[in-house]
């Protein structure tokens, strides 16, 4: 089964980096540098995990606001948030009401986090959540 996610992120040389190899691993993925438009994307794909950025620097829409509204309106999406360590507080703030359900380092190579998707493909992720 291909893991279906939807990367956001407001840098798009990060997607760059890594967008041919992540296609070419067991995985369907997009990307957006809007939260806007990958909430419209959600509403017509179904997907499994929703990966940000979590120092998003959108003026509507924080990383936690958007994990908020996948949480409600989306309940079975994973909700993974990128971390560079800076911001502790809203990271254990997201954990402890669940609206983050895992958190990864930002600076994971791009091996660890397509393992870590393969994880969630083969349905540990969910029973650990």
């Amino acid at each position: 089964m291909k893991s279906r996610i939807i990367f956001i992120n407001d840098e798009e040389c990060v997607w760059k980096s890594h967008n041919g190899d992540i296609h070419r691993s067991d995985v369907e993925a997009a990307h957006f540098t809007r939260t806007k438009d990958a909430l419209n994307h959600m509403r017509r794909h179904q997907i499994d995990i929703a990966i940000c950025d979590s120092d998003l620097k959108e003026p509507n829409m924080s990383s936690i606001a958007f994990f908020k509204k996948i949480q409600l309106v989306y309940p079975d999406v994973c909700r993974v948030m990128l971390s560079d360590g800076k911001e502790d507080v809203k990271i254990k703030l997201g954990l402890i009401t669940g609206t983050v359900e895992h958190c990864l380092s930002k600076s994971c190579d791009l091996h660890a986090l397509l393992a870590y998707l393969k994880k969630f493909a083969d349905g540990a992720l969910r029973s650990a959540a």
